[in-house]
């Protein structure tokens, strides 16, 4: 009954991930990416990091309607939930509920659309903000106000 009553927390929001159908692994030397074609994955979606009393779980949703199409709960790690892949850093395998191993690539990249060109960059300032040295104020020459702030 205590279950139950535990509230489930999202951890994480990854909206763009793929997952690719990998071999069992033939030997007990880990996984490696190279080993696999990563040029087309069988999957793409949204990935949940949820966690339920001391369960964490990895789900796999449609972006769109948020079907799950797999999950993997997590009771610790580093254990056979989640391993890492030996030459690679954004990958992962994952051994889904129905004991299937599958790959992860967490950064994948937001697909390019082909038909549409880009659009022109609003400002020729690198900065996401844009560029500060010109902007105004709506009070001009306005005296810097006093601050408790510490800066480190």
């Amino acid at each position: 009954m205590a279950a139950e009553l535990e509230y489930e927390s999202v951890l994480c929001v990854k909206p763009d991930v793929s997952v690719y159908r990998i071999p069992p692994r033939a030997s007990n030397r880990g996984y490696r990416a190279s080993d696999w074609k990563l040029d087309q994955p069988d999957w793409t979606g949204r990935l949940r990091i949820t966690s339920k009393g001391k369960i964490a779980y990895i789900k796999l949703e449609d972006k769109v309607s948020g079907e799950l199409f797999a999950q993997a709960p997590v009771e610790q790690y580093p254990g056979i939930a989640v391993e890492t892949v030996a030459d690679s850093s954004r990958y992962f395998v994952i051994r889904i509920q129905d004991g299937t191993d599958i790959l992860l690539d967490l950064d994948s990249p937001a697909p390019v659309p082909t038909s549409a060109p880009a659009p022109a960059p609003a400002s020729t300032s690198n900065d996401l903000w844009g560029d500060f040295s010109t902007a105004s104020s709506s009070v001009p020459n306005q005296a810097p106000q006093p601050s408790n702030w510490v800066q480190f």
